[in-house]
């Protein structure tokens, strides 16, 4: 339909794809959308704009009214995006239990029931609820589930759940400690740009843990995060 078409020009206008980059474009499309069409992935897309002030004066409120209205119509992205703002406090109160709740909704799989076929969770959101168990923040202290999730994540390709996986592996919570398999998760959120995961395997290799120490490779994985502004 024409709003879903409005969502595809501002998606291209937002990314750059095809066309050249304009996130003040962008966001006209986005809340044409939303606005006249209460299209879900419009008001999270213009959400993202208002949460990052990319073509729009930075807003959390803003932010967060578009994800609320967006996650309300089952929009995983909008409901990890909300969940986010509860757990940071960025233009709402602090609020761990509504952002477990959000990230838990978006994480589990569901049942397409035409095809029949499984969906796989938001892997976004399966990387968060493992930050929430990990830490206690919403619910008791959990390295294992912590595991369950970062590992689903990582599965899925997201980075985030690679680098954390990589951080439970090397420090042995909720799983037996495997120095080997944490340089592996850690690489490959590395090759996707995780500067956190650079700068992990850039301390195994100077501290020499467990791997021979190795000054020349610990300078260059420092070097990599120090390049992209870590």
């Amino acid at each position: 339909n024409d709003y879903f078409a409005m969502v595809h020009l501002g998606w291209h206008y937002d990314t750059g794809t095809g066309i050249q980059q304009n996130p003040r474009e962008a966001a006209s499309w986005y809340r044409m959308a939303a606005e006249k069409g209460s299209h879900s992935m419009a008001q999270n897309n213009l959400g993202c704009l208002y949460r990052d002030g990319r073509g729009v004066i930075q807003d959390y409120k803003t932010a967060a009214t578009l994800f609320r209205l967006s996650s309300e119509q089952g929009n995983r992205h909008a409901k990890t995006n909300l969940g986010w703002l509860y757990e940071r406090g960025y233009g709402l109160e602090i609020n761990y239990p509504e952002a477990l709740k959000l990230y838990s909704e978006a994480a589990k799989e569901r049942k397409n029931f035409e095809t029949g076929k499984t969906i796989g969770g938001y892997p976004m959101a399966q990387n968060n609820l493992g930050c929430l168990y990990r830490d206690g923040k919403g619910t008791k202290p959990d390295p294992l589930t912590a595991v369950k999730w970062f590992r689903k994540a990582a599965e899925a390709g997201n980075p985030h759940g690679h680098y954390n996986l990589g951080i439970m592996y090397e420090r042995g919570l909720g799983i037996k400690a495997d120095l080997r398999k944490a340089i592996e998760h850690y690489d490959f959120a590395t090759k996707a740009g995780n500067v956190y995961a650079m700068n992990a395997i850039a301390s195994i290799f100077k501290e020499g843990k467990s791997v021979p120490q190795n000054h020349t490779l610990a300078l260059k994985y420092f070097a990599m995060a120090a390049e992209r502004g870590y």
